[in-house]
């Protein structure tokens, strides 16, 4: 992102094998339902201004596939219960 005053950069790099997170209204107690592709990567790195970011992902298992602390997630839908 860049705006004006500033500049922000996200990296990820590294990725590991992507999965499809599938949870229908009223899974685990939740409202809502999700549906998402997540791409979990080993390395990732944020940068603002230039300044890189001392953190690290690390590995993190998520809804039982093996990830990271850093994930993409894309074409994430959200859904209410019918009726």
């Amino acid at each position: 992102m860049v705006s004006s005053k500033d500049e922000i950069i996200l990296s990820w790099w590294d990725l590991m094998k992507p999965f499809i997170l599938t949870m229908p209204p009223g899974a685990l107690n939740r409202p809502l339902g999700v549906y998402s592709t997540f791409l979990p990567a080993r390395s990732a790195q944020l940068s603002v201004n230039g300044e890189a970011a001392g953190a690290k992902p690390f590995p993190q298992e998520r809804f039982g596939k093996p990830a990271s602390s850093c994930c993409l997630a894309w074409s994430e839908t959200w859904t209410r219960p019918r009726g």
